[in-house]
């Protein structure tokens, strides 16, 4: 029985891309070459996310007002709702604030 479903099986990456990325095991490299990550700065850079320059969220507009407004209700012991979306990230995000 199919429903329509086909699995699609990525290509083995060549040896040489083992080779040259021999300090990372092979499970990890293959993975990295399936999402196109095969440059060494690449890997290197995704492996250590961390080290990335990430946005600065008071970019974004207003966000100096919502902090303002999150730190007086706290400090008047007020409840705060929280709205969240019910996907993977939505749920891990509402339950980490």
């Amino acid at each position: 029985m199919n429903n329509g479903k086909e699995w699609k099986v990525m290509p083995r990456a060549g040896d040489d891309f083992f080779k040259k990325n021999s300090e990372y095991s092979r499970e990890i490299l293959q993975l990295l070459f399936n999402r196109g990550i095969t440059d060494g700065k690449d890997i290197k850079d995704f492996l250590n996310a961390e080290k990335l320059e990430t946005p600065n969220p008071f970019d974004l507009s207003d966000m100096g007002k919502a902090v303002d407004l999150i730190i007086d209700s706290m400090k008047r012991q007020e409840k705060i709702a929280i709205y969240g979306d019910y996907d993977a990230d939505g749920i891990t995000s509402s339950a980490l604030l």
